[in-house]
């Protein structure tokens, strides 16, 4: 049963503590994380582009088995290639997809 203090996701019982409001919300190591990750994004794209906060981290029921999803407003790149060599830079798994963002998403500042 759910009480909503937690929610069951990908085979494992997680906090819930609802959607994020803002980047600051997030843990200290889960923020730095996420800009390191944009810094990278970004110079292997050669751009400056907005890179948004996604996955259990946006809906608020991350843990420590989470891993790092992000967004960007398009795509005009081989995202498994730049995903895959963001993991082997961090090693650590990262999701990189697409989403029509609005004004609820949170940018990586």
């Amino acid at each position: 049963m759910n009480d909503n203090s937690t929610i069951f996701r990908k085979g494992r019982t997680r906090p819930n503590r609802g959607k994020l409001k803002s980047f600051g919300e997030l843990p200290l190591d889960a923020q730095t994380a996420f800009t390191k990750i944009k810094k990278e994004l970004n110079s292997l794209l050669g751009d400056d582009r907005n890179i948004y906060v996604h996955g259990s981290f946006y809906w608020g029921f991350w843990d420590d088995e989470s891993d790092y999803d992000v967004t960007v407003d398009w795509v005009d790149f081989d995202i498994r290639e730049v995903q895959n060599k963001l993991i082997e830079k961090f090693d650590t798994e990262i999701n990189v997809g697409y989403d029509v963002h609005n004004d609820e998403n949170i940018v990586i500042p």
